[in-house]
């Protein structure tokens, strides 16, 4: 009997300490990193689980599949709860039945902004829109100081706008008045 106690407690304790260690919670993050593809692409949309500082099950993703999975629309392991983040975070983006054809279509208006964070001027022929960069080659020191500061992306080349932060921007990429104040860091 004493044994079973010890056995127990020991248990017990060993799991209350395991349980209360969010090193060992694993989770499903969305991420976004702004450069060049081989593709053509200018930015990569990215799902993976982070447990502590271990990544795995990383996974690129296409527009429609972000959107599907962001939405909860799609079951993943990357959003097992379904929770719509884009509806949270009140973006502009997502899917509708079109009618005459009962095929989905997809967008996402802050994504197709995106490019103007990184760019002085589209890195492509054809388009003929402005960025907010404040160089040629690229954001400036006060810009990439506020990028550091509100999103933890100290490097575009290197870092990704992950998790919350990665839905922060493409909330703020909609509004008119952060744009105007990046244009101008």
């Amino acid at each position: 009997m004493k044994r079973y106690i010890f056995i127990t407690t020991i248990w017990v304790l060993s799991t209350s300490l395991v349980c209360s260690d969010n090193k060992n919670v694993t989770e499903g993050v969305f991420s976004l990193k702004i450069a060049l593809q081989g593709d053509g692409s200018i930015f990569q949309l990215i799902a993976y689980c982070k447990n502590g500082d271990r990544i795995t099950n990383k996974r690129f993703l296409t527009e429609q599949e972000f959107i599907q999975y962001s939405t909860g629309n799609w079951p993943s392991i990357y959003n097992p709860e379904r929770i719509n983040y884009l509806q949270k975070y009140d973006l502009n983006c997502g899917f509708i039945i079109d009618e005459f054809s009962r095929q989905q279509l997809f967008g996402c208006m802050p994504l197709d902004s995106l490019w103007k964070i990184r760019y002085a001027s589209y890195p492509y022929h054809g388009v003929m829109e402005s960025g907010w960069a404040g160089t040629d080659n690229g954001p400036t020191e006060g810009q990439l100081k506020y990028l550091q500061e509100r999103y933890n992306v100290s490097n575009l080349n290197l870092n990704e706008f992950a998790d919350t932060n990665l839905f922060k921007l493409l909330y703020d990429v909609m509004d008119s008045s952060w744009v105007a104040q990046y244009k101008y860091m």
